[in-house]
């Protein structure tokens, strides 16, 4: 694909992809057997559910970073539907084009994927991955700023 699917061709897509020099699309998930053993700990142990649930999105996370730097590329971090001022309606585009379905993970009509720790998103090509707000096209309206932390550091500033 040579140019920019539509959905992308708007704010705050564009201003995330400033100074790339390409965009992958990507989806991952973590199957439906953690989803199986979450339900099963949400109506047995809450507290245990609310670990596990916990644990498997950042594990989704670490596998995901695992495999964006065993590209060998120089990438952004993702930015999925729903981040810094994107629709979660941007899904069912990300979803016609790369097909999902075929590693196991649906949306259904409110946009919600299933196995629930699953992602999909965009990332921009040529970008530097450096943990700053100085370059962040979110800058001047993050929430995280004005809590005094960032998105990558919960740490006060």
């Amino acid at each position: 694909m040579d140019e920019l699917p539509d959905f992308l061709k708007k704010q705050p897509y564009l201003g995330f992809f400033e100074g790339s020099t390409g965009v992958l699309l990507c989806a991952m998930t973590l199957g439906t057997e953690i989803d199986r053993l979450i339900n099963r700990l949400f109506r047995t142990d809450i507290s245990r559910a609310a670990v596990v649930d916990s644990c498997a999105s950042a594990y989704l996370e670490f596998c995901s970073d695992n495999y964006e730097k065993s590209l060998g590329m120089v990438l952004s971090p993702r930015f999925c539907p729903g981040y810094g001022g994107s629709s979660v309606a941007d899904l069912p585009e990300i979803f016609g084009i790369l097909k999902p379905e075929r590693i196991g993970i649906k949306l259904n009509e409110s946009n919600f994927m299933h196995p629930s720790k699953s992602m999909a998103g965009v990332i921009a090509v040529g970008k530097v991955n450096n943990r700053s707000c100085s370059g962040c096209f979110m800058l001047n309206s993050c929430n995280y700023l004005k809590d005094g932390v960032t998105c990558y550091s919960r740490e006060k500033k």
